[in-house]
């Protein structure tokens, strides 16, 4: 599952920075990135535990803001507008959000992100 591999990804990053020390780790989420929080907080548990990492992780969510290079419109993406083939399309490859996604005022299927893309490691703190 990509969700795993997220996982991974965090904590190897973490043992990085401070592998001896207890850390709080705030993760955020992108909302177009569409992951499964809950398959997420458990992969980050069995890899810090794995890995021998204190840690304690923080999940922020990112709401995706989307906005057209036609008429420059901006909006929020919402998750419940697609199909659940559509979604999960997206979940594995953000890029098809261009196939079935398009601007509410226009309706070009050509925007940029904003904001709400990817997964990253916002913060890491030692407690």
């Amino acid at each position: 599952m990509h969700e795993w591999a997220l996982a991974q990804s965090v904590i190897f990053t973490a043992l990085k920075q401070r592998p001896k020390s207890r850390l709080k780790i705030t993760i955020a989420l992108g909302e177009l990135q569409q992951v499964d929080e809950e398959i997420f907080r458990l992969g980050l548990k069995e890899f810090a535990k794995l890995e021998k990492l204190k840690a304690t992780f923080s999940i922020k969510r990112v709401p995706a803001k989307l906005r057209c290079n036609n008429c420059n419109k901006e909006w929020l993406f919402s998750k419940g507008e697609l199909s659940e083939r559509e979604a999960e399309s997206i979940h594995f490859v953000p890029e098809l959000a261009h196939t079935y996604i398009g601007c509410p005022q226009c309706g070009s299927p050509d925007f940029t992100v904003v904001e709400g893309r990817g997964v990253w490691v916002e913060k890491i703190e030692v407690e």
